[in-house]
């Protein structure tokens, strides 16, 4: 069963709390991970146009998959996301699966939403990473 917590995505510092910090708290995986929408500021994979990697996650079915390493240095060069959609699953089927039944979450082991810069919604099958993320 999933665990569901909203974050704010600014500080009483005013820092922000980016894709990094919700990253660091998860253990190393080997699960699949895919974004699935992004509109953020930084530099993309394969160092194209954030604009075109944009497009390509949009318009690729099951988006961008990416392992752990790969998702947290593409993580690490991002300035700040504004949105995103980013799924982890045990297999590419459930990205599909994921898909096919409206975004069913139970589907997955990790969910990171950011919603128009103001905050995270964060799902998880464990709870102790989910208590993590509150020493953020």
């Amino acid at each position: 069963m999933m665990e569901y917590l909203t974050l704010p995505m600014h500080r009483a510092s005013g820092d922000i709390v980016q894709l990094t910090d919700i990253l660091g708290r998860i253990p190393n995986n080997k699960w699949v991970w895919s974004v699935l929408e992004f509109n953020g500021v930084g530099i993309a994979p394969g160092d194209i146009d954030m604009d075109e990697f944009e497009r390509l996650v949009s318009a690729t079915p099951g988006g961008q998959h990416f392992s752990w390493s790969d998702l947290q240095a593409f993580a690490k060069k991002l300035e700040q996301t504004y949105d995103c959609l980013i799924i982890a699953v045990g297999n590419e089927e459930d990205i599909n699966l994921f898909l096919d039944e409206g975004g069913n979450a139970e589907r997955c082991q990790f969910v990171i939403e950011a919603h128009d810069s103001t905050s995270w919604n964060v799902a998880a099958r464990s709870k102790d990473i989910l208590h993590k993320l509150l020493d953020n």
